[in-house]
């Protein structure tokens, strides 16, 4: 049976593919398919906030890319669309595995492989960030406003200047004023309590191929790398 991706329409229904997966026949989604529920789900989630959700194919694999400005942070998106990807990939083996999904209680394999984040920060963000820092801090030797201070974070140049005394002030500092605003813009969230989404309650996690490290295996019985203990949490 084909699973309907809008179910509220009885007109039409997309064109599904089956797959083979460790003895499983299951329902394959493919990238123009996976983002229309990707779509809706973000725009259940975060009313009034506009996503673009763009499909890439490419040799043996796919992604998906999600941009917008401001609205939710990284991670309160990256928590409700990670279930969509298809695959995962482990570096320390150079392996790309499998990861399984379910759509209306059916096991799925969702098209991207890899979904990418970019959230935008508008001048109003940044500056309201910036504005609190100095507020906390003071202003730092040599720059005698806020507007100075943001040319120099548009321009790189506050990686050596620190709020902290005693700080070493390179590049590698978490603490220097070019870390403190690009970190506080990436926190920041305009939507802290996302609506409910219907569609996402469709969705669900169903493990993954169980050989890299930190899989779960189906259903959490996992040990990745064939036999050593896995770590990481059970499937959702």
């Amino acid at each position: 049976m084909l699973l309907d991706l809008c179910p509220t329409q009885t007109n039409s229904k997309p064109r599904l593919g089956l797959t083979q997966g460790l003895g499983n026949i299951m329902e394959y989604l493919s990238i123009t398919e996976t983002n229309k529920l990707i779509r809706k789900v973000l725009k259940e989630s975060f009313p009034g906030v506009k996503f673009s959700v763009r499909g890439r194919s490419y040799s043996m694999g796919g992604s998906t890319n999600i941009g917008w400005t401001d609205g939710p942070n990284d991670k309160q998106v990256e928590a409700l669309i990670s279930v969509f990807e298809g695959s995962y990939f482990d570096g320390m083996i150079d392996y790309k595995g499998s990861r399984y999904g379910a759509l209306d209680g059916q096991e799925v394999s969702f098209g991207p492989d890899f979904i990418f984040t970019n959230r935008r920060h508008s001048d109003t963000l940044r500056d309201k960030i910036t504005a609190r820092l100095i507020d906390k801090h003071g202003l730092p030797d040599g720059y005698d406003s806020i507007q100075s201070l943001l040319m120099g974070f548009d321009q790189g140049m506050l990686h050596s200047i620190s709020p902290y005394l005693n700080n070493d002030n390179t590049c590698m500092n978490p603490y220097t004023w070019q870390a403190l605003i690009g970190r506080g813009c990436a926190k920041h969230t305009l939507n802290p309590f996302p609506e409910h989404s219907p569609t996402f309650d469709r969705v669900a996690f169903k493990g993954d191929d169980g050989y890299g490290a930190g899989c779960v295996g189906r259903d959490g019985k996992g040990e990745g790398y064939g036999g050593y203990p896995r770590v990481g949490g059970q499937p959702i």
